[in-house]
């Protein structure tokens, strides 16, 4: 009798977490079908220009679509082969399991504020034991890519903003970034230090303790800063044929260091995922205007870019999530 109680609640269980799994899913799949309609098919959403845009060579328009969407691949390749670096100082982690959490982490990331999900996406696919190393690891992806913007976007802030009508004190803002750029690689190259001092408080000892960082040197912590050099270049070059495809041409340094602003002024502002798109296109406007783009040309590449970077892997990442025991990812119990 009591074998058959322990059965009988233990179906029960299994049943009731195997409904809120599936519940979960199907919230997070409505969630991202209401924000990808948001994006592309809502009533203010940028696509509606395709409407009013007739290109002028549309063979040629074509073929710059399929290099920009060739390169996209290349781009979260590049961002897996980051996070494993970080991640394989810890254990061993095969390529196909980084890129699978990185398409998963580009999913929750898209539809949580600040892109907070990221950090659970990447761990979903990870083993119980690396979960704190897959946040830790996200974490120093994110500040890697960061410092390469700022890097470089110092330089073409300066270059851009002394040719543009722009009133700026180009020295003010490049002084308070070089400080930024300063203080973030030293905290970059020093993290060990920091990682062993944050052993010593309460809340990070738990977390920390069981992970091994003395593997994390110089050399893997350049490896992650020359990918992180390398995804900058793919993205620059994905953004030159975003604007190819809407037919907006000039010169190569100057393509170079208007998008070179562009990322460096989105490192420099938080932007809510919701208002995402729009800031990121406004931005774009501002800075193309001074060398004659069209603002409607202008949003509509970024757009562009935004959906073959984000959403078309974002929905790849759902399927994958879908194969998953999302409660058992987490930690709540077995199936």
């Amino acid at each position: 009798m009591y074998l058959h109680l322990m059965l009988l609640s233990m179906s029960i269980k299994y049943n009731i977490r195997s409904v809120a799994n599936l519940l979960i899913k199907l919230i997070l799949s409505l969630v991202l079908i209401v924000v990808i309609n948001n994006y592309i098919f809502g009533k203010d959403a940028l696509f509606n220009s395709f409407e009013t845009f007739t290109f002028r060579n549309i063979k040629k328009s074509i073929l710059y679509l399929l290099f920009l969407m060739a390169l996209m691949p290349i781009n979260w390749l590049l961002e897996s082969m980051k996070w494993k670096s970080i991640m394989q100082t810890q254990r061993a982690i095969s390529f196909k399991e980084a890129f699978y959490s990185i398409l998963s982490g580009i999913t929750l990331g898209i539809i949580t504020p600040a892109r907070i999900g990221e950090y659970v996406g990447r761990s979903l696919i990870v083993y119980d034991a690396s979960k704190s190393m897959s946040y830790f690891s996200t974490f120093l992806c994110s500040i890697s890519q960061n410092l390469i913007n700022i890097l470089v976007g110092i330089a073409a802030v300066f270059f851009f903003i002394n040719e543009s009508y722009l009133d700026i004190n180009t020295h003010y803002l490049i002084g308070v970034n070089v400080i930024i750029l300063i203080i973030g690689l030293t905290v970059y190259f020093k993290i060990f230090s920091i990682i062993k001092g944050l052993r010593r408080i309460n809340f990070f000892k738990n977390k920390l303790e069981k992970l091994d960082f003395a593997r994390l040197d110089f050399f893997i912590l350049s490896k992650v800063l020359l990918f992180s050099s390398l995804r900058y270049l793919v993205y620059v070059t994905q953004f030159i044929f975003a604007l190819r495809v809407f037919e907006l041409e000039t010169t190569l340094p100057s393509y170079i260091k208007s998008i070179a602003t562009i990322f460096f002024i989105q490192s420099s502002i938080p932007i809510p995922p919701i208002m995402d798109l729009f800031a990121r296109g406004e931005i774009a406007v501002v800075v193309f205007q001074p060398i004659g783009f069209s603002m409607i040309q202008v949003l509509m590449a970024s757009a562009l870019l935004w959906v073959i970077n984000l959403i078309i892997p974002a929905l790849i990442g759902w399927l994958l999530i879908m194969r998953i025991n999302l409660l058992k990812s987490v930690g709540y119990g077995k199936a």
